[in-house]
């Protein structure tokens, strides 16, 4: 599984490059989001629409001129590419540093006022509120970059009500916000390598195409699970985004406020303020948990079972064992074989038991709880060395 994955992603990376080959991103194109944790999600959702029980559906949908099975190839496609460009970044899209306090400073009190301009002017639109939530769950310089980008799109996109609430040079902060934002990229980068540039560039190339296919694939999927309580496996990608910055927080990703909740539910199909019980909690009561301090880390993780491979993610892992998300979830006693691809692109190959699920109710990734069965003494040193350089997200009592 460790060479063909490789392999497969090689090939993504290359039809990636034919994709947008012509393409020349402005500053208002480039990512707004963590590109790992979006083509995390693109991964998750192409596998699910190929799924035969949605097949029916969206074959109608297809027939209405709503949905194109090749957006969901393509996603895929785009989604495996670009993990690769992340990869040579070294899993985050821009590592921290210390730019200009002036900049920072500038950066800070441009996203603020921004900020409460549309908080003001688009209280009732919930597909903005979903991007608001995920701003205000923002921390961090490398999060002002992406925010930047984010209000400069929806000062464009909601100029009318911006207007009507009194903001008249909506179009003309929408600029500056992007511009400046592309300026700390520059200082925030000024020692990538000649690599990483060029993989930088790539991503910014694809990341509107990717934002667009992404949408497209999600909505179909959403309408065709309707009626059917599934339709939140196709997230829009504003709630990919605050579920990240939220979980990096130790935050649920139900805000507190009850008009972010309706926001949030008018956009994912569920009841105003339904709330599941928070998924650490229910994480750390789990006995399985209590062995090794868990850590929420984000690598290629093939399971394989029987002749079928599929692809997922890990979202917290220890010496112990490892939660994939995936909507393809075994029954608690399966046995798995895991394929665990590390950032240097080693494989280590861990047989494993299926302890607890996650369903879809829940405000996390859907997945399964994997307790690893025989750790090697070498492999085990791998996995601690591994997450002893990842931030815990979830703490033993």
């Amino acid at each position: 599984m460790g060479p063909d994955s490789r392999r497969d992603g090689a090939r993504a990376l290359d039809e990636l490059k034919a994709m947008v080959s012509d393409v020349t991103p402005g500053p208002t194109e480039r990512p707004n989001a963590d590109p790992q944790a979006a083509c995390v999600a693109g991964l998750l959702v192409a596998d699910f629409v190929g799924r035969d029980e949605l097949a029916s559906k969206l074959e109608e949908l297809s027939a209405a001129g709503k949905y194109d099975a090749e957006d969901g190839r393509t996603l895929r496609v785009m989604s495996r590419g670009m993990l690769e460009l992340v990869d040579v970044l070294g899993l985050e899209y821009i590592e921290v540093s210390s730019p200009p306090e002036d900049l920072v400073a500038k950066c800070d009190e441009r996203r603020e006022a921004m900020l409460a301009a549309l908080d003001e002017a688009l209280a009732s639109d919930a597909a903005a509120q979903v991007w608001l939530h995920a701003v205000r769950a923002g921390s961090g310089i490398v999060d002002t970059l992406f925010d930047l980008r984010t209000l400069s799109s929806l000062f464009v996109t909601r100029a009318e009500a911006l207007t009507a609430a009194g903001v008249s040079d909506a179009e003309a902060q929408a600029a500056g916000a992007a511009e400046l934002a592309l300026t700390l990229e520059k200082r925030l980068c000024a020692d990538d390598t000649e690599a990483q540039r060029d993989a930088r560039e790539l991503l910014a190339k694809a990341w509107q195409r990717y934002v667009d296919t992404y949408g497209r694939v999600a909505e179909a999927g959403r309408l065709a699970s309707r009626g059917h309580g599934t339709e939140r496996r196709f997230p829009v990608l504003a709630a990919v985004a605050a579920h990240k910055r939220s979980n990096r927080s130790l935050q649920s990703l139900v805000p507190r406020s009850r008009a972010s909740i309706t926001a949030l539910a008018a956009v994912h199909g569920a009841p105003a303020g339904q709330a599941d019980a928070d998924v650490g909690e229910r994480v750390s009561q789990t006995p399985e948990s209590r062995r090794a301090q868990r850590h929420r880390v984000e690598l290629e993780v093939g399971i394989g079972s029987e002749s079928n491979f599929y692809l997922g993610f890990t979202e917290n892992l220890s010496a112990g064992g490892v939660f994939v998300a995936t909507y393809l979830v075994k029954p608690i006693g399966s046995s798995v074989t895991l394929d665990l691809t590390m950032p240097d692109g080693a494989t280590m190959e861990i047989t494993g038991t299926v302890k607890w699920t996650r369903g879809e109710s829940t405000d996390g990734w859907p997945g399964m709880g994997v307790q690893f069965s025989e750790l090697g003494a070498d492999e085990e040193e791998r996995i601690r060395a591994f997450v002893s350089m990842r931030e815990p997200i979830f703490y033993d009592d």
